[in-house]
């Protein structure tokens, strides 16, 4: 790698992991956010007080992992 393209490089890195740690603040600070992961939390909250098995839980991840590969929401548009 040239100096120069490397020099671009790193300054580039610098700058994506400035703006993720912005953005990551921003994200905890949002009313939306905060909501959000309450919500979660209670249903997770929900999931463990279920006492399922570690073999249910893997089927519930893997159901969850493709939903979101998909973009499914859970609700009917």
């Amino acid at each position: 790698m040239k100096k120069a393209s490397k020099k671009k490089s790193i300054l580039k890195g610098i700058i994506d992991f400035g703006m993720y740690n912005t953005l990551e603040e921003r994200l905890r600070n949002s009313p939306e956010y905060k909501k959000s992961r309450k919500r979660v939390g209670k249903a997770l909250k929900k999931l463990d007080d279920l006492g399922l098995s570690e073999e249910q839980m893997d089927v519930i991840d893997d159901v969850l992992t493709v939903c979101k590969e998909r973009g499914w929401t859970g609700k009917s548009s």
